[in-house]
Protein backbone atom coordinates (compact mmCIF):
# COMPACT_ATOMS: atom_id res chain seq x y z
CA UNK A 1 0.00 0.00 0.00
CA UNK A 2 1.43 3.56 -0.93
CA UNK A 3 -0.35 6.30 0.82
CA UNK A 4 -0.68 10.04 -1.14
CA UNK A 5 -2.00 12.78 0.14
CA UNK A 6 -5.34 13.73 -1.63
CA UNK A 7 -7.44 16.66 -1.47
CA UNK A 8 -5.89 17.39 1.88
CA UNK A 9 -6.72 13.92 3.48
CA UNK A 10 -4.85 11.14 3.73
CA UNK A 11 -5.95 8.29 1.93
CA UNK A 12 -4.56 4.61 1.51
CA UNK A 13 -4.34 3.52 -2.35
CA UNK A 14 -2.85 0.77 -3.72
CA UNK A 15 0.11 1.38 -5.96
CA UNK A 16 -0.83 0.01 -9.62
CA UNK A 17 1.24 -1.10 -12.18
CA UNK A 18 0.84 -0.38 -15.48
CA UNK A 19 3.76 -1.24 -17.51
CA UNK A 20 2.10 -5.21 -18.47
CA UNK A 21 -1.21 -3.28 -18.70
CA UNK A 22 0.36 -1.18 -21.73
CA UNK A 23 2.47 -4.12 -23.16
CA UNK A 24 -0.94 -6.25 -23.55
CA UNK A 25 -3.13 -3.12 -24.66
CA UNK A 26 -0.14 -2.12 -27.43
CA UNK A 27 -0.32 -5.72 -28.66
CA UNK A 28 -3.69 -5.38 -29.37
CA UNK A 29 -4.61 -1.91 -30.67
CA UNK A 30 -4.02 -1.59 -34.57
CA UNK A 31 -2.07 1.79 -34.18
CA UNK A 32 -1.97 2.10 -38.58
CA UNK A 33 -6.01 1.42 -38.56
CA UNK A 34 -8.42 4.09 -39.61
CA UNK A 35 -10.34 3.66 -36.28
CA UNK A 36 -7.30 4.38 -34.00
CA UNK A 37 -6.11 7.36 -36.22
CA UNK A 38 -9.78 8.60 -36.23
CA UNK A 39 -9.94 8.61 -32.83
CA UNK A 40 -6.87 10.24 -31.68
CA UNK A 41 -7.79 13.22 -34.48
CA UNK A 42 -11.20 13.39 -32.55
CA UNK A 43 -9.62 13.91 -29.39
CA UNK A 44 -6.96 16.30 -30.90
CA UNK A 45 -9.38 18.48 -32.45
CA UNK A 46 -11.42 18.26 -28.88
CA UNK A 47 -8.15 19.47 -26.94
CA UNK A 48 -7.23 22.52 -29.54
CA UNK A 49 -11.05 23.48 -29.36
CA UNK A 50 -11.38 23.23 -25.47
CA UNK A 51 -7.95 23.90 -24.29
CA UNK A 52 -8.71 27.31 -21.93
CA UNK A 53 -11.44 25.07 -20.43
CA UNK A 54 -9.55 22.16 -19.99
CA UNK A 55 -6.38 24.42 -18.65
CA UNK A 56 -9.04 25.98 -16.12
CA UNK A 57 -10.29 22.41 -15.28
CA UNK A 58 -7.08 21.18 -14.39
CA UNK A 59 -5.77 23.99 -11.87
CA UNK A 60 -8.97 22.62 -10.24
CA UNK A 61 -8.40 19.35 -7.96
CA UNK A 62 -11.31 17.84 -9.76
CA UNK A 63 -11.43 14.29 -11.40
CA UNK A 64 -11.75 14.72 -14.91
CA UNK A 65 -13.81 11.32 -15.68
CA UNK A 66 -16.34 12.87 -13.69
CA UNK A 67 -16.49 16.12 -15.23
CA UNK A 68 -19.15 16.92 -18.34
CA UNK A 69 -16.17 17.75 -20.08
CA UNK A 70 -15.17 14.11 -20.18
CA UNK A 71 -18.83 13.26 -21.17
CA UNK A 72 -18.75 15.39 -24.02
CA UNK A 73 -15.96 13.59 -25.14
CA UNK A 74 -16.90 10.06 -25.05
CA UNK A 75 -19.67 11.02 -26.74
CA UNK A 76 -17.86 12.73 -29.56
CA UNK A 77 -15.70 9.90 -29.90
CA UNK A 78 -18.09 7.29 -29.76
CA UNK A 79 -19.90 9.02 -32.88
CA UNK A 80 -16.85 8.84 -34.99
CA UNK A 81 -16.00 5.76 -34.93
Amino acid sequence: MVIYLRRRKWEKQRKEVYEDYWKFTAALTDICGNKFKNALSVIVNYIDQNKTTLEENAKEENNFNASPLYKELLFIVKMNK
